[in-house]
C-alpha cells in the first residue's frame, strides 16, 4: 500500500490504476491462456483503457493492422501461442513498414524470464517484459512507462 504526499492516506493498486487516465486508450492482449486474458482484462479495465483480446499471435497481428494506425497504444504479448508465437507476431507487426508499427510498444508477457529468453524478446523487437504471474505493480509501471 502507498501513501499519498501527505503520507496519511491510502492509496490501493487500483486506485493507482484508475489514476493513469487511460481513457481512449487500447491495450491489445495476446496470450492462448483464457484465464490469463480474463485476469489481465479485468485489471486493465480499471485503468479506462479499452481492451482487445485475441488467443494466438497471428490474430494479434492482423488486428494490429485491421484496426489502422494510433488505435492500438500497446501490446501484451505472450511468448508461446498457437498459430503464431509471440516473437513471430512481433517481429510482422514490426516489418509492417510504418514508423506506428516500428513504434508501437510491445511488451512480452510471459513466464519466459530468463536471460536468452530475455534477450530474445529484445531482439525479435519488443519493447519490454511483464513477467507472468502479473504483479499489479509492474503492470502499473509498464503502462506509465509505454503509454502516453
Amino acid at each position: 500500500m502507498l501513501f499519498t504526499q501527505d503520507n496519511k492516506s491510502p492509496v490501493s493498486d487500483t486506485d493507482k490504476l484508475k489514476s493513469l487516465g487511460l481513457t481512449g486508450k487500447t491495450v491489445l492482449i495476446a496470450d492462448d491462456n483464457d484465464l490469463n486474458r480474463e485476469i489481465t482484462a479485468e485489471l486493465l479495465s480499471l485503468t479506462g483503457a479499452d481492451i482487445i483480446c485475441v488467443s494466438d499471435g497471428l490474430e494479434a497481428v492482423n488486428t494490429v493492422k485491421e484496426k489502422g494506425e494510433g488505435f492500438i497504444s500497446l501490446v501484451l504479448m505472450d511468448i508461446n501461442m498457437p498459430v503464431m508465437d509471440g516473437y513471430e507476431a512481433t517481429a510482422a507487426i514490426r516489418a509492417s513498414g510504418s514508423a506506428y508499427h516500428r513504434e508501437l510498444p510491445i511488451i512480452a508477457y510471459t513466464s519466459e524470464v530468463f536471460f536468452d529468453a530475455v534477450q530474445k524478446q529484445k531482439n525479435s523487437g519488443m519493447n519490454g517484459l511483464l513477467p507472468k504471474p502479473l504483479d499489479i505493480e509492474e503492470l502499473y509501471n509498464t503502462l506509465r512507462l509505454w503509454i502516453k
